[in-house]
């Protein structure tokens, strides 16, 4: 599924991420691999890439079930700032709506 934002994201107790920054066959191999033998939902974070790289995951969605969003590029820790973040941040969020209801 294409997402705007973590919080689109199904709940999971585990999830494999892939960043993509201008490796699309990299990223392929592994995006193929995680899903083959993984055996949890897959996340492929692509980084402006400039290399059409999008467009080829986004084909890639009609035929595998993957996660894709757009991301900034960044700093390697801050991108894994940015997921951690707001993972952390929708889980707090469900558990305080799970606890009022």
């Amino acid at each position: 599924m294409l997402i705007d934002n973590l919080s689109q994201l199904a709940s999971a107790s585990q999830r494999a991420v892939i960043i993509n920054v201008g490796t699309k066959l990299v990223s392929t191999l592994a995006l193929l691999s995680a899903l083959r033998y993984s055996r949890m939902p897959v996340l492929l974070v692509d980084c402006a890439a400039k290399d059409e790289s999008f467009n080829h995951f986004d084909a890639l969605m009609h035929r595998y079930d993957f996660d894709l969003m757009k991301a900034p590029l960044r700093s390697h820790g801050k991108t894994l700032d940015f997921l951690f973040e707001r993972s952390l941040r929708h889980d707090l969020e469900s558990r305080r709506r799970r606890r009022s209801a």
